[in-house]
């Protein structure tokens, strides 16, 4: 029953992706473009969480290969390229800490950059215009992102890593997939995701999984 609930949601998640790729196809023909750009952005956000749960089903058959290897500094770096210009439109920054060295971790690096790509996303929303996330890289085999946001309550936390679990500070447009979807996949490489203070203001989300090098 479990596996054919996962392909289930695997194949409406499949089925799903092309008519939204249609749809915002059309969209980019249409002649009031201010209309255009509203519907764009919905057509974006279902598109969005139609591969949220295409990730969530494929994180169920995950498994990780003894032989399979990340560099964390190097993709830190590689993602803090990736935002750096979504970052400087909204008056933010991204800076990478600690990522001089290779950080050798036993995992996935698809799904590894996932993750980090999730929490890096999810602090740039909460972090106020005028300052920066922190990307920064533990020689032990841990990465945290941090923000200056309003930080979360201690009430809220233990439900964080929930799927479609959604508190006042997260945007209405969210699902509340980001953080479940990071927890699984430090669950998957035997490791952990865990939420603290920041010191200064704002969270802290530290990805730690096992350290080969």
């Amino acid at each position: 029953g479990f596996q054919a609930q996962r392909d289930f949601l695997a194949d409406a998640a499949h089925e799903l992706r092309t008519p939204l790729a249609i749809l915002a196809a059309h969209l980019d023909t249409m002649d009031d473009k201010s209309r255009a750009s509203m519907l764009r952005a919905d057509v974006d956000r279902m598109a969005r969480l139609v591969n949220q749960l295409l990730m969530v089903a494929q994180l169920e058959a995950l498994t990780i290969r003894p032989d399979d290897k990340t560099d964390l500094a190097e993709l830190s770096t590689e993602l803090a390229a990736l935002l750096a210009p979504l970052a400087v439109r909204s008056g933010r920054g991204v800076a990478v800490l600690n990522a001089d060295h290779p950080v050798l971790v036993r995992g996935n690096r698809d799904t590894l950059y996932q993750a980090l790509r999730n929490l890096a996303e999810n602090a740039l929303r909460f972090t106020p215009p005028g300052s920066e996330i922190e990307i920064e890289i533990d020689r032990s085999g841990a990465v945290s992102v941090s923000d200056r946001g309003p930080g979360i309550p201690e009430a809220q936390r233990e439900h964080l890593f929930r799927r479609f679990w959604r508190a006042d500070r997260r945007h209405s447009s969210g699902a509340g997939l980001g953080l479940a979807i990071a927890h699984r996949i430090a669950t998957a490489h035997a490791g952990q995701l865990t939420m603290s203070d920041n010191p200064g203001g704002g969270a802290r989300f530290t990805l730690r999984v096992p350290w080969v090098g």
